[in-house]
């Protein structure tokens, strides 16, 4: 029988372990993670691993759980906390999004594919459910506030917010893309969302009639 941890050694290996997940799912994805791969690192039994977490999907949602909350803070700092443009904002807030899913691993899996990884782990935990709705919230705010000034086209915010957040795709399909024309090709897909959004509802606002 293996001997106990101590609340240090506990403490330690927790912390390892999402050390360790949040590297190996970034680059593996969940199914292709073994609870071997994330034990042997520690070097800790399979078994041990089962003291921390009941499988490796409850290990997952515990990395988006914490890191959801410090993306969507990040993100709407350096967008809609940051100028009163609407407009502006959602450029600000798509050159954000796509930076931070190129330089970190997790955010790649939770921005450019969030549905599938909802739809996998709903039955597992439904604090990722709950998570991924306050990621959102703040944007439905800003969103039916726009609406409410005249300043963003009418609908529902849940699809507009969807509808903005498809250019998190992109960087999945940048070795696709001639790398002269990438960073223009994104300035550009973010241009014409944040128009597509705002543009029609302030010309009926300045009372200008579409042709």
């Amino acid at each position: 029988m293996a001997r106990a941890f101590t609340e240090q050694e506990r403490e330690q290996i927790h912390d390892r372990l999402l050390e360790v997940g949040s590297d190996l799912f970034a680059r593996y994805g969940l199914k292709k993670t073994s609870i071997g791969d994330l034990t042997e690192p520690l070097g800790i039994a399979k078994s041990s691993f089962y003291r921390f977490y009941d499988s490796k999907e409850a290990l997952y949602v515990e990395l988006l759980v914490r890191r959801i909350p410090e993306m969507r803070n990040q993100l709407m700092a350096t967008s809609f906390e940051a100028t009163g443009d609407v407009r502006d904002a959602i450029v600000r807030y798509l050159h954000a999004s796509v930076e931070l899913i190129e330089r970190d691993k997790l955010a790649r899996i939770l921005l450019a594919d969030p549905q599938s990884v909802v739809q996998l782990l709903t039955l597992l935990d439904t604090r990722l459910v709950q998570v991924r709705a306050s990621f959102l919230e703040p944007l439905y705010r800003v969103f039916r506030q726009a609406q409410s000034d005249g300043e963003m086209i009418a609908g529902d915010p849940r699809v507009l917010v969807e509808a903005m957040e498809l250019m998190a795709v992109l960087p999945l399909y940048k070795q696709g893309i001639d790398p002269a024309i990438y960073p223009a090709l994104l300035d550009t897909f973010a241009q014409v969302i944040a128009d597509g959004l705002t543009c029609p509802a302030r010309r009926r606002k300045k009372g200008v009639r579409d042709a």
